[in-house]
C-alpha cells in the first residue's frame, strides 16, 4: 500500500507446512509448520532507493508424523515463537535488481514450560544482492554477521559469519541452482541445545522438451556441536566428545510441466549421514514425488 510522501506500507500473513523423510539432525518423517505475519513501512524514492522498518511474528510447530503422541516429543522440545524486527536498506542496482544491508534483534521464546531455558536472543547484520524473478538469473546472494545468545548465562553463545544464498540460473535448455545456508539451527537434542549448520547444494537441470526436463542435485552439509556430549566408556567414568555430523544427498529424477510454471516431479534420493559420535551414522534411500512452482 502506498501512502504519502512515498511511504510505502507492506504486510502479509503466511501459513506454511513441510513434510520432510529427512532433515539435519532426524531420519524419519518430520511435519514443520510456520504461522505468522509480517508487517513493514519503508520511504522509497523515485529511483526505487529505499529505507524502513520490518516486525515479523512467527509461530514454529513441529510434528513426528510416525510418532505424534511419543514421551519426549518434538512438539515439546522444538515448538517457540520468534519475534524479529530489523532496519532494511535497498539500491536499485537495475530495472529488477537490489543491493539490500539488513540489520537487526530476534528473540526465540519455547512455549513449553519444561524448555523455557532454551529461550535466547541474537543481533544479525547482512547484505547481498536480489536478483529479479524474470530473467536468465533469479534469487538471492545474502551473507553476513551474527550474535546468538542463550539467557541461560551458562550455556554457550554463537559468533560468526552467516549465510542465505539460493541462485538459479538458465541458459537454453540448461538450468543450474546454487546455494548456500550457514547459521546456528535449535537441536532436538536438549544437552546440545543447537548446532551450527553449514550446507552447500549445486544442481542442473536439462529439458529435453518444453514440458519435461531431467534434474539433478547434490548436496552437502557440516553439522558442529559447540557444546561437549559425555559417553560412558567401558571402564568407568565419561569421555568429552564434540559431535560432528557430515551429511550429502544425490537426487535424480523427471519433471513434467502441468500448466504455465507448475510441475509435477517424481525423484529418487540417496541420503548418507556420518558422525564421530557412536551410533548415529545413517543411510536411506528413497523416492519421492512433489510439486514445484518454478518449471
Amino acid at each position: 500500500m502506498r501512502l504519502l510522501y512515498g511511504f510505502v506500507l507492506s504486510g502479509d500473513y503466511h501459513s506454511i507446512e513441510h513434510t520432510r523423510l529427512v532433515t539435519t539432525e532426524f531420519d524419519r518423517r518430520i511435519r514443520h509448520k510456520t504461522k505468522g505475519y509480517n508487517l513493514g513501512v519503508y520511504f522509497e524514492t523515485h529511483r526505487g532507493t529505499a529505507i524502513g522498518l520490518s516486525g515479523t511474528v512467527d509461530k514454529m510447530s513441529y510434528e513426528d508424523v510416525f510418532s505424534p503422541q511419543s514421551t519426549r516429543n518434538l512438539s515439546q522440545v522444538l515448538d517457540r515463537e520468534e519475534k524479529r524486527g530489523s532496519i532494511e536498506f535497498y539500491y536499485r542496482v537495475f530495472s529488477d535488481s537490489f543491493l539490500f544491508l539488513k540489520g537487526g534483534y530476534s528473540e526465540y521464546n519455547f512455549e513449553s514450560p519444561d524448555f523455557r531455558w532454551r529461550n535466547s536472543y541474537s543481533y544479525e547484520i547482512n547484505g547481498g544482492i536480489r536478483f529479479p524473478f524474470m530473467g536468465n538469473t533469479r534469487g538471492t546472494l545474502s551473507l553476513g554477521y551474527m550474535k546468538f545468545i542463550p539467557r541461560k548465562e551458562e550455556r554457550k553463545s554463537f559468533s560468526g559469519f552467516i549465510g542465505n544464498t539460493d541462485l538459479d540460473i538458465r541458459y537454453r535448455r540448461l538450468g543450474f541452482r546454487f546455494s548456500f545456508h550457514r547459521g546456528p539451527q535449535f537441536s532436538y537434542l536438549s544437552d546440545a541445545y543447537y548446532f551450527v549448520a553449514g550446507n552447500y547444494r549445486a544442481g542442473i537441470s536439462y529439458y529435453l522438451l518444453s514440458s519435461v526436463r531431467i534434474d539433478y542435485d547434490y548436496t552437502y552439509g557440516r553439522m558442529n556441536y559447540p557444546e561437549p556430549f559425555y559417553l560412558n566408556i567401558t571402564e568407568g567414568g565419561s569421555e568429552e566428545i564434540y559431535r560432528k555430523d557430515r551429511h550429502h544427498t544425490h537426487s535424480a529424477g523427471l519433471v513434467f510441466r502441468i500448466f504455465e510454471n507448475t510441475g509435477l516431479g517424481l525423484t529418487f534420493n540417496s541420503w548418507r549421514r556420518n558422525s564421530n559420535y557412536p551410533g548415529i551414522s545413517r543411510g536411506k534411500n528413497y523416492i519421492g514425488i512433489y510439486v514445484t512452482y518454478e518449471f
